[in-house]
């Protein structure tokens, strides 16, 4: 059943192609939630194996007003001179809309041309392929896992976390060594 389920996916995705562009939005409040929960690393490592050449990163909303500004600001930078994403700043959900349709008519100039089966030399892969590009990194280890979990813990943060799991990898080894210490 889930063999089948693979290859019907598989046939779905193989009439779909993917642009040059990707745009990951996030809300102020997403972008500090993601930074706090680990996700943002690995969302942007993923985009970054993902071989899309034109990585973006939207943040709606006024990162100087937030409490955390200093961490979403340092993340923003690096993300820019680092890892070479473009970032966008919009002040709300109208400004992003009025984006996302003039990046719309952007990539519809740019991409006019090629429809088709003989289409110009924009070749695109198809949603399968990125799907395979990407897919042995979603694969994370329990250690992996283990460590996010933490973080979901109030107050414990990435450095704990990293040195919990240093000690003790999985779950069940946490557990014996406070067992152990109990007794």
């Amino acid at each position: 059943e889930e063999e089948r389920t693979q290859q019907d996916r598989q046939r779905r995705q193989r009439g779909y192609h993917v642009l040059d562009y990707v745009i990951e939005r996030k809300s102020v409040d997403d972008l500090i939630d993601s930074i706090k929960s680990n996700r943002y690393g690995m969302q942007k490592h993923l985009l970054k194996k993902s071989g899309i050449p034109n990585l973006m990163y939207l943040v709606e909303g006024d990162v100087d007003s937030h409490n955390n500004a200093q961490t979403a600001k340092t993340a923003l930078v690096r993300l820019g001179a680092q890892d070479g994403f473009t970032v966008l700043r919009t002040t709300g959900t109208n400004t992003t809309i009025a984006t996302y349709k003039s990046m719309t008519r952007t990539v519809e100039r740019l991409y006019s041309d090629a429809v088709g089966p003989t289409s110009s030399d924009l070749a695109c892969p198809t949603l399968g392929d990125l799907d395979l590009s990407i897919s042995e990194e979603r694969s994370l280890s329990v250690r992996e896992v283990f460590n996010v979990q933490l973080q979901h813990i109030p107050g414990i943060g990435k450095q704990v976390a990293g040195a919990l799991v240093r000690k003790f990898p999985t779950p069940m080894s946490l557990w014996n060594g406070v067992m152990r210490d109990a007794e």
